[in-house]
Order: structure tokens, then C-alpha cells, then sequence
């Protein structure tokens, strides 16, 4: 039940009733999860917030659901006590902000410029102020020490402090070296979320102008807004400073400004092994990515491989930037060595396929991908009935370029 204000451009919307039906009928839902995330949020919308955080503290401590993003932009407008159109207008941007990634990933080149996928939370889309950074950064604390062990409880206070402070320089420090250690393939996508630039609020937005924020952060894409960006460019030099260190000592190096205590990160007599290094190198060239510098990314793949030729990751990677680079022939040769290395994976299979038939070479895309279809049948028609539409599109634009307008045609309609 909406009530539309001309004057004041706001929308009144009754949750009480919804809430106390909610709240009837509780022994009925098996699905609690979903039933305390339906629960908070109508709390949150009458200004329950006392009741919101319980239920939220709920959510992390018994339903383990700490590294879901939503939850946590739930949470955030609850320890900020945001009003009830503050509320809408935020969720209305995170979903046009979805939906600008998914028509903004169309060019298919599987870029992580994109940024982890659901890493969205209230602090990164809304400019918010230094005491409200506080203010999240207090409630938070409880939570960090709750959950060391939590990635994405890791990772939130690095977008709410400075990124000039030594805080924000100690933690970032700590969480990628704790992730390289690991061998974490996504920490360069996951980095990249941090590369926010802020877009003015438009009626495209779909939201009215002027409901307490008129701008928001998007994650930057862009080459150019990528280097110049000044978080870029701190994780950039620090990434460089680890390679030089741990090519020469196999050890990370000394930093003075650490005061986080975090004996995890507390290595530096520690020799690391050789795979640190390995995944350091994987990260830079994920960065150069970002940049738009292909080549001097494709040279520290190169390194990759001469330490570790197994690594499949790596030509997946090599692959994805030979075809960026417009070198399809290069990327069909990498992504097929990494497939034979490890022929149960399907998704690098497919990125062979892919790429195969960018290079126009369709009955060796159709040998391929039948390695994971049904050998009964054709394995065209089999594709066909699982309504593989991605081979289709990429089959009907390699006939297309061949000239084959007829059989493009077929496939295009086959979609």
C-alpha cells in the first residue's frame, strides 16, 4: 500500500501489517534463514533497530551467513539508523547497480574488472560521512574479533577507513598477504571492488534525486580510472615491493607502520614457500589487467608457469589476456594446455571452447566441448537440449565471420 507525496517526493508504505503476519505464521516456515532476513528487514523499516541487530547477530553467529554481502548492508543500515526511504533508495541502487555489471560485462572478455561478484555493501555504493564510517567501524569491532577467521568481516573495514592511514595501510597488508599465502586465484577481482569512483544520481537510477544522497560509487572499469586511481596505485606499489622481496628472500618485507599486532602476519624470519611467490605474481598480473597492460601482465603468467608449469589457473589467466590482447590464437593454445593438465574442469574446458571458435576453428570447439556431454547422442543436439546458449551465440558469430550467413542464421534462432 503505497501513498505518493508530490511535495516531498518520499513514499509511505504500511510494514506493519506484513510484519505482524510475518511474525504469525513463523512455526509455519522451515526456511528460517530467509524468515529472519525478511524479519530484519521489516524491523529496520519500523525503525526497530535495537530488535534489527539482535536478529542480524543472529543471522552471523547461528546461521553463519557472515560473508553474504546483503546481510551485512542490512546490518549497516541498522547500526546507522537509517530511515525508511534512506533504506529503499539505497536497496534500489545496489540492484540498478547489479544490473549496470551484467549489461556492462556483454563484450564477454571475462575481465575482473568487475569486481567479486555480491561484494556490494551500503558503505560501497553511498558516500557516507566520517562519523558514520565511525559509527560502522564501532559496531564492527565485536564482530572482527567474533569471526577472525571470516573473509569478508576481514575485508569490510577496508572500505570504511582512509586509505591514506597507517590502520588502512597495516590491514590491507594484512589480508593480502594472508590471501596469497592461501593461493586465493580471486583476490585480484576481489581487490578491484575497492577501486570505487563516484557517478552522479540520475532518473536512470530510478530513484528520486535528492532523498538524503544525489551520487553514489560504482566500481571503477575503465583502464584509465583504474591507474589513476590512488588505491590502485598503493596496492600496485605493494605488490611490487612483495615481488622484489620475495624473489630475494623468500621472505615479505619489513613494515614498520604495522600496528595491527596480527601474529598471522607477523612473518618476517618466516621463509615462504615457493607458491607465495607463485600467486604474488598471478595478483600483478591481474593488476596490469585492470590497467590495460596486457603485455607486461602476460610476462608475469610467464613467470608463473617457468616456476610451476602445472598451474592451471595460470593459463587460464594467460588465455584471458591473449584473447584482451587480440592474440585468439595464443589464448586457444594457453587455455588448452591448462585443459589437458586437468580434463575433469569444465570451465576452463569451456574457455577452450570459447575461444576456439573466436579463432574460427568450430569442429575442434564441437570435439572439445563434447568432452562433457553425453557420448550416446550428437553432441550438437545434446548441446542444443540443455540450452547451452553460449556455445550457440559463439557458434552462430564464427560462421557469421566465415561468411556461413545461413547456418549463423540457424543458430541465432536456435537462442
Amino acid at each position: 500500500e503505497e501513498n505518493n507525496n508530490d511535495a516531498s517526493k518520499s513514499i509511505i508504505i504500511n510494514y506493519e501489517e506484513p510484519y505482524k503476519h510475518l511474525l504469525s505464521i513463523e512455526h509455519l516456515i522451515r526456511d528460517q534463514y530467509s524468515y529472519l532476513q525478511t524479519k530484519a528487514y521489516y524491523q529496520l523499516h519500523l525503525r526497530q533497530f535495537d530488535k534489527a541487530k539482535e536478529t542480524y547477530l543472529q543471522l552471523f553467529h547461528v546461521y553463519g551467513s557472515t560473508e553474504d554481502y546483503n546481510v551485512h548492508s542490512g546490518f549497516m543500515c541498522c547500526l546507522l539508523e537509517l530511515d525508511s526511504n534512506m533504506i529503499r533508495s539505497f536497496y534500489t541502487l545496489l540492484k540498478h547497480d547489479k544490473k549496470s555489471n551484467k549489461s556492462g560485462s556483454g563484450s564477454g572478455n571475462g575481465s575482473s574488472s568487475g569486481g567479486v561478484k555480491g561484494a556490494r555493501t551500503l558503505a560501497t555504493i553511498i558516500s557516507l560521512s566520517t562519523e558514520q564510517k565511525n559509527t560502522l567501524l564501532n559496531g564492527y569491532t565485536t564482530l572482527i574479533e567474533a569471526f577472525p577467521k571470516s573473509p569478508t568481516i576481514q575485508r569490510i573495514p577496508l572500505t570504511l577507513l582512509d586509505y591514506q592511514s597507517d590502520q588502512w595501510k597495516a590491514k590491507i597488508q594484512s589480508y593480502i598477504q594472508k590471501q596469497l599465502k592461501r593461493g586465493v586465484p580471486s583476490l585480484g577481482s576481489d581487490l578491484a571492488s575497492l577501486f570505487l569512483v563516484e557517478k552522479p544520481l540520475t532518473s536512470s537510477t530510478g530513484i528520486d534525486i535528492g532523498i538524503g544522497f544525489d551520487s553514489y560509487y560504482t566500481i571503477a572499469s575503465d583502464p584509465c580510472d583504474v591507474e589513476a586511481h590512488p588505491i590502485y596505485q598503493c596496492i600496485s606499489n605493494l605488490v611490487d615491493e612483495y615481488i622484489d622481496s620475495l624473489e630475494q628472500t623468500s621472505k615479505f618485507p619489513t613494515d614498520d607502520n604495522d600496528n595491527e599486532n596480527d601474529n598471522e602476519n607477523d612473518s618476517d624470519d618466516v621463509e615462504e614457500p615457493p607458491s607465495t611467490l607463485l600467486w604474488t605474481w598471478y595478483l600483478r598480473a591481474v593488476l596490469y589487467e585492470l590497467e590495460g597492460k596486457y603485455s607486461n601482465a602476460i610476462e608475469n603468467t610467464k613467470k608463473c608457469l617457468e616456476q610451476t608449469p602445472t598451474a592451471v589457473d595460470v593459463y587460464e589467466l594467460q588465455g584471458r589476456l591473449y584473447d584482451l590482447a587480440g592474440d585468439i590464437n595464443m589464448a586457444v593454445s594457453s587455455t588448452d594446455e591448462g585443459r589437458k593438465l586437468d580434463k575433469q574442469d569444465r570451465y576452463i574446458n569451456n574457455q577452450t571452447v570459447k575461444y576456439l571458435l573466436r579463432a574460427g576453428r568450430e569442429k575442434e570447439a564441437l570435439e572439445t566441448i563434447a568432452l562433457f556431454t553425453r557420448h550416446e547422442s550428437d553432441p550438437e543436439q545434446n548441446i542444443f537440449d540443455m540450452q547451452c546458449y553460449w556455445y550457440e551465440m559463439e557458434l552462430g558469430n564464427c560462421l557469421r565471420k566465415k561468411g556461413d550467413l545461413g547456418k549463423a542464421l540457424k543458430k541465432y534462432t536456435a537462442i
